[in-house]
Order: structure tokens, then sequence, then C-alpha cells
């Protein structure tokens, strides 16, 4: 469904029946995005740069997210924005001066 496909009538009354009852159709979501930005705000604030390093094993749930938005951001600047991180996020990136590239 998620894929461009059309979903049957079953797949629609489930999906509205879901709806109807507040189901969250992602997982974490923009909790868990604003979670992950205030960590990497206080490791930019602790350690003075955006790089959570691949070896950084202090928070590998804040490593695996910087992992992901530089693969995003990059994406994003190379003008591919049906991935998953928005304009608002591009920003607020920009306000940090995210390092886009990793270090050892």
């Amino acid at each position: 469904y998620q894929n461009g496909h059309t979903p049957c009538n079953k797949v629609k009354n489930r999906i509205q029946l879901l709806n109807d009852i507040g189901f969250e159709w992602s997982i974490g979501g923009r909790d868990q995005q604003d979670t992950r930005y205030k960590e990497l705000l206080r490791y930019e604030r602790e350690l003075g740069d955006t790089g959570a390093p691949e070896k950084f094993t202090e928070n590998i749930f804040l490593r695996q997210q910087v992992r992901a938005q530089r693969c995003d951001y990059k994406e994003y600047y190379n003008g591919n924005t049906s991935r998953r991180v928005t304009e608002n996020q591009v920003c607020k990136l920009n306000k940090i001066t995210f390092e886009r590239h990793a270090r050892d």
C-alpha cells in the first residue's frame, strides 16, 4: 500500500479501522527524532562537534541516527526529496553545523 500499490477494499477497511482508533503508523516518529536531535546537541556541547564517529559507543542510537541523517542529508542535497529527511530537519542540522561526512 505504501509503495504505490492500490489497496483492496478489505485492506482499506482495516486501515480505516486502525486510523479510527488512533493507530500510530510510524515507530518512534517525531518524538524519537526530537530525542536524537537533543542528544546530538548535548554531544556537540560536550565534545565541540557533531561528528558522533563510527567508533562512538556511549550512545549507539545517536551514532545510528547520525549515520542515517548523513545519508538522508546527502540525498536531500542531491535533489532526492523523497527521503525521510524533511526541510525542517535539514534547517535544524544546518543550525548546528552538522558534519555531513563520517570520521573514524
